[in-house]
């Protein structure tokens, strides 16, 4: 059974089993039936991608902001993985996957309120491979931005740290989301870190979590006056405190498809924006949400890990190490102890990595959460694009892993809105992708 919408005099067709599209006239509709009846008798020969990166998000649950929000259920508990420890997970990572590029991502909580331990492991970690293996390994850091010193510069460029800094926009908007433990605003200090890292020329990109549609455009101006170019914005996933939040208040169901489908029409009229910044060429500007959304548009090997079917949790694109060396598949479900794989013992006994992950029962349920499984997906236009959600969200939220995510309505009207414009104007996705290296 095809999807299909209609605008004017055109018509948009999607078979939802294997993503194929097309938009034409509607006085071409049979055509573009028999268009998408051929494409879709014809078996993909493309094999099974072998996602050759790994992302390693090693995680504290230390954090000085209290975030409404927080997905990581941070606190003020500081135990964390000594210096030995640390290099154990990153030794026995790097070997356990010799086929793989691994980005050694930490995390938190605030990782830089454990910068101390965690630089001096790189450092002697680093220091013990030859250029072979230096050649797969990459360090990022992903930082809420207040607790940067400019001792901490060097070490930032000497191991070109890739950092992400978070970042919820204007000072009133972020301070609502992300205060300190005290009440006070973060901001200020953010923009100082922000400034620090500028002033001594070091790279960093920006991740928003967008909690109300009306601000995706609010957080837009004011990442575009501070000359800030690549920024991820994170619509709200239903995850952490902001699912209790809105357990408490008994979220009702209506309302959620609306707010959905509001925060879809802002992200598509940013990616309009967007696309006519980057036609003038002044500057590169690239927002990563929809760049990756446009992305599983035109390619059949769904290159973002976190819109496949299975998710990159399954395929090993992503593991998450908490604080006592406990492995997740990802990092998002570090705070559900039962999908616990395997913990800090097992590496200590010298086991491989990757067998203990392919005998973990969380890995083979996980392996088993496709959008053939899952029947809310089964005749849904967006099946191919997003993967079914976030396995994370979907376990916090419906208690199990064989439902959707938790935005289904956002993901629909989003992936129905960049496929009109990317039939309606050819240069429409090369804008929004173009500037994502």
């Amino acid at each position: 059974m095809l999807y299909e919408s209609r605008r004017d005099d055109h018509l948009l067709l999607v078979n939802p089993l294997n993503g194929h599209w097309w938009v034409g006239p509607q006085d071409e509709e049979d055509e573009g039936r028999q268009e998408i009846q051929t494409l879709s008798a014809v078996a993909d020969t493309q094999a099974p991608p072998d996602y050759p990166m790994m992302i390693v998000a090693i995680k504290n649950r230390d954090c000085n902001i209290d975030c409404t929000y927080c997905f990581a259920e941070a606190d003020k508990e500081h135990s964390y993985l000594t210096k030995d420890e640390l290099i154990l997970v990153l030794r026995k990572v790097l070997d356990s996957f010799p086929h793989k590029m691994i980005n050694f991502l930490f995390t938190g909580g605030e990782p830089f309120l454990h910068f101390p331990v965690i630089s001096e492991a790189i450092r002697v970690f680093h220091g013990s491979l030859d250029e072979a293996e230096r050649s797969r390994c990459r360090f990022s850091f992903m930082s809420n931005g207040t607790a940067f010193k400019k001792s901490m510069l060097p070490f930032l460029k000497d191991y070109e740290i890739n950092l992400g800094i978070s970042l919820d926009g204007p000072a009133d908007i972020h301070d609502r989301n992300r205060p300190y433990r005290g009440g006070q605003g973060s901001f200020k200090n953010v923009m100082t870190g922000i400034s620090l890292l500028q002033n001594a020329g070091i790279a960093y990109s920006t991740v928003t979590t967008i909690t109300a549609p009306e601000d995706v455009n609010k957080c837009f101006d004011f990442m575009l006056e501070k000359e800030i170019y690549r920024m991820f914005f994170r619509p709200l996933r239903m995850q952490g405190q902001e699912l209790n939040q809105l357990k408490n208040r008994h979220y009702d169901i209506v309302d959620r498809n609306n707010y959905e489908q509001d925060m879809a029409e802002a992200m598509l009229a940013i990616a309009d924006r967007i696309v006519a910044i980057n036609r003038v060429g002044n500057i590169k500007l690239v927002e990563m949400t929809l760049a990756l959304h446009t992305l599983h548009l035109l390619r059949r090997d769904n290159p973002y890990m976190c819109l496949r079917s299975p998710c990159g949790a399954a395929t090993m694109s992503k593991l998450g190490v908490d604080w006592e060396g406990n492995f997740f598949p990802c990092d998002t479900m570090v705070e559900f102890r039962d999908l616990k794989m395997f913990g800090l013992d097992e590496l200590v006994q010298g086991q491989d990595i990757e067998s203990l992950i392919r005998t973990s029962g969380s890995h083979q349920k996980l392996c088993q959460r496709t959008t053939a499984n899952i029947s809310e997906c089964q005749n849904c236009l967006a099946r191919q694009f997003c993967g079914g959600g976030c396995s994370a969200s979907s376990y916090d939220f419906f208690g199990d892993l064989q439902s959707p995510g938790d935005r289904c309505h956002y993901e629909r009207a989003l992936f129905e809105g960049l496929l009109w414009r990317t039939a309606e104007t050819p240069e429409f996705p090369e804008q929004l992708i173009q500037h994502m290296a």
